[in-house]
């Protein structure tokens, strides 16, 4: 049975001389308490801002798409019921994000046998 644990505002050693810091991190759990980067991530999760957006999309994704250990990248709108997700699959991750764009629709990873409902997501979403 694997076990992971969930963290935010946790480095995540990306290459030479590059640290990120994705809002949330889900790692393998057993890494030592001064531990202060991710060691195995598998799912990484950005929230975009208007000023974030084509890098979360761009620059970042590419970075966490090399990890070797990551089965899944997520990026979530702030105002809106849309994700971003990248699923690596036995060929690895697709070229491009799949679009989830609705409170009725799901993204699953089936690395981590999880199922998250938009709805759930944006649960304290304020629509008008």
């Amino acid at each position: 049975m694997r076990e992971w644990t969930v963290i935010a505002d946790f480095g995540l050693d990306t290459g030479p001389r590059t640290l990120r810091y994705p809002d949330i991190v889900v790692d393998r759990k057993g890494g030592r308490g001064g531990d202060f980067t991710a060691t195995a991530p598998a799912l990484l999760v950005e929230v975009l801002s208007p000023t974030t957006a084509t890098y979360d999309l761009g620059d970042k994704a590419a970075e966490y798409l090399r990890l070797p250990n990551l089965s899944a990248y997520l990026v979530f709108a702030q105002d809106d019921a849309k994700a971003w997700v990248r699923i690596r699959g036995e060929a690895g991750f697709p070229p491009a994000p799949e679009v989830v764009e609705g409170l009725d629709q799901t993204v699953r990873i089936p690395a981590l046998n999880i199922t998250l409902p938009l709805a759930d997501v944006y649960a304290n979403l304020e629509t008008t």
